[in-house]
This record gives structure tokens, sequence and C-alpha cells, in this order.
């Protein structure tokens, strides 16, 4: 047998095993409607309300302006708010944040800030809410407190742009 034949068989025993041999190939198969429903997400949010200034230095409260008042080392003022957390989603966590990095100014070496929720104070400027499940209002203070302990009239004359400070809701990772 020469090799032009040999091929031809090759090639037809290859199209006869590649098409099923001679007679047809099927298995049996069906489908059925899945009843599925629809997939929503959930939302999260954050609003503030009540927000107020005071200078609690006394331990007694008293009205603050930070557009006009002024501060001495030692005082320590307070931003005071309800932020109303509300949200709604299976294994929804989140996490509130006072973000103070964008603010700016010759005062902010001399300023400690810590953040207060629910009683709780945080030097990390953060609080684990825990789980959210629709809407609740959580007391925050910030308070700034101005270091006693600052000296040669470092800080004098200065200022902080506390425009430029937020309170963040995130969402915790899922375990």
């Amino acid at each position: 047998m020469n090799t032009i034949a040999k091929g031809a068989i090759a090639a037809g025993a290859a199209v006869v095993l590649l098409t099923g041999g001679l007679g047809s190939y099927a298995l049996w198969s069906d489908q059925a409607q899945v009843a599925g429903g629809t997939i929503r997400s959930g939302y999260l949010a954050l609003s503030v309300q009540e927000a107020t200034w005071s200078d609690v230095t006394t331990g007694i409260p008293a009205p603050f302006d930070p557009a006009t008042d002024q501060i001495v080392p030692g005082d320590v003022i307070r931003y005071t708010a309800n932020a109303v957390v509300d949200g709604a989603g299976k294994n929804l966590e989140a996490t509130l944040l006072a973000d103070t990095a964008d603010l700016s100014g010759d005062l902010l070496p001399y300023l400690d800030v810590t953040m207060t929720v629910d009683s709780i104070t945080t030097s990390d400027l953060s609080y684990d809410l825990g789980t959210v499940d629709g809407a609740e209002a959580y007391p925050i203070q910030l308070d700034f407190s101005f270091d006693a302990g600052t000296s040669f009239n470092e800080g004098m004359d200065a200022a902080v742009n506390l425009d430029d400070f937020e309170l963040t809701l995130v969402q915790n990772p899922n375990p």
C-alpha cells in the first residue's frame, strides 16, 4: 500500500470517529423553569443633624463660634452632633470615622482630637457600629484639645481650618 492510500484511509477513519461513527450520537436532555426571583442590593447612608460647637474647657459647655472665638493652650473645643446611620442589607456592618486627614493650618500640630460615640471615646477616630439595619441616631462628640503643654509661644496667633473634616460611614468587609 502506498503512502497516499494510507493517508486517505487514516483521514477517512478520523472523519468517521469524529462524527460519532456512521450513526448519530445523542444524549437525552430536558429543562425546567426556575423560580429565582429578583436579587436586590441594600444601601448605607449617613446624615448629620443638630451640629453645634461648644467650649468644654471648664466642664460646663459654653457656646463657641469657630469663625470668631479664639482658643489658648489647655482649651477643649467640642463638636457635637447626631450621626444618623441608615442601612439595609444582609450581613451589613459599618464603621463611623472622623476623617481629619485634610485639616490644615499651623495650629494643627498642637491639637489632639478624640471622638466619642455612645459614650465610648476613641483616639483613632473610628467607632465600629456593628450591624446596621434601619435608621439609628448616634450621638457623637469630637474634642479638639489645644495641648496645655505648649510653651515658648508655640501655636500663638495660629489657625486650623475645620471646614475640611468629615464624618465618613464605611461598610465593614464581610468575613
